[in-house]
């Protein structure tokens, strides 16, 4: 029943908004195909992912916004390692179709205003920098995801966001989010556990960036810091970017991750070709938990088209554990000319 509701409400409003506003409509489809291979136990996997989104421009400032996430895989979650990081960031269970966003954004000066189910990914933890690494610990890292419930793809929950632009440098983000998220549209309506909140001030002068942040919630306390360093050496037309990340967990002693350090470099070929390696270290409370990872990555861009060969490595327990991927990246949107 509730999805019956949600297929009428959706096409309702996408039918009386498309007839008032057809210029002001926008769409954007992502396809991702990756397979996967793990030398040290010989296991194979496939899986694609299919990201699609729509912004319906309603009035003055108003818009309806969606987004769909459909996953299909040949094996189970966890599958190819246990291991408690993650390989890649496509890693997720087989779904036929969950809602990334579904609500309302109003745009009032420099204020951004947002009601209804979102992921905070976008909005939080999502930087141009790692586009080409699949590493799952870039911006959104363990010392986040592994002591906070925050809902990140595929993963959304009923939320009241508020975005200010307070000057061409800082920014401050502030949501209050349902502390029960889900993956399935039979769940993502739910309201239960309480509200958590998430605010964090970043300052962003294009060379460095920087954010604070702190979490409430019904059942815990928490802040984290997130600093980046970036730095851009153009040649003709090629690029070399740089950074240097790092985050520390500011919280109660049941969490066990407490630090985060990245450090990386993508060189640019004229945008059609690009090499990129880095390596990270996350911290636990016990020192023989910490983790130690690499990534060499290398991107063929042709159109809308992206292939990317990739190596991950991996140190835990004193042992070396290795992945290699192939994905493949299709993107199109209204925006293309």
């Amino acid at each position: 029943m509730k999805r019956r509701l949600l297929i009428i409400i959706i096409t309702l409003c996408c039918g009386i908004c498309i007839c008032r506003a057809q210029e002001r409509f926008e769409w954007c489809v992502i396809g991702y195909a990756e397979e996967q291979f793990c030398p040290d136990n010989g296991r194979f996997n496939s899986m694609a992912v299919l990201d699609y989104a729509a912004n319906i421009g309603l009035w003055k400032g108003g818009t309806l916004q969606f987004e769909g996430l459909s996953v299909a895989k040949e094996h189970k979650l966890n599958y190819m390692s246990d291991d408690i990081v993650i390989y890649t960031n496509l890693e997720c269970e087989a779904n036929p179709f969950s809602i990334g966003v579904l609500g309302l954004s109003q745009q009032i000066g420099p204020v951004k205003l947002f009601a209804g189910i979102r992921n905070l990914y976008p909005d939080f933890f999502n930087e141009r920098e790692f586009l080409y690494f699949i590493g799952s610990s870039h911006v959104l890292h363990p010392v986040l995801w592994r002591n906070y419930d925050i809902p990140s793809a595929p993963t959304s929950a009923m939320m009241a966001m508020a975005e200010w632009q307070i000057n061409d440098q800082f920014v401050l983000k502030t949501t209050f989010y349902n502390a029960q998220t889900a993956d399935r549209p039979s769940r993502q309506f739910r309201l239960g556990g309480g509200l958590r909140n998430l605010t964090s001030l970043t300052r962003d002068d294009g060379m460095r960036k920087s954010t604070a942040g702190a979490t409430v919630g019904p059942d815990f306390y928490g802040g984290h810091g997130l600093a980046m360093y970036l730095t851009h050496i153009e040649h003709f037309n090629e690029r070399l970017e740089a950074f240097l990340e790092a985050s520390h967990f500011f919280g109660k002693e049941g969490n066990s991750c407490r630090n985060y350090l990245g450090i990386g470099s993508i060189y640019n070929f004229n945008g059609k070709n690009l090499l990129g390696a880095c390596a990270n270290l996350t911290g636990f409370r016990s020192h023989d938990d910490n983790c130690y990872q690499m990534e060499f990555n290398y991107a063929r861009v042709i159109g809308p088209v992206m292939l990317q060969p990739i190596l991950s490595m991996l140190h835990r327990y004193g042992n070396w554990h290795t992945m290699a991927f192939l994905r493949l990246t299709i993107e199109l949107s209204s925006k293309q000319s």
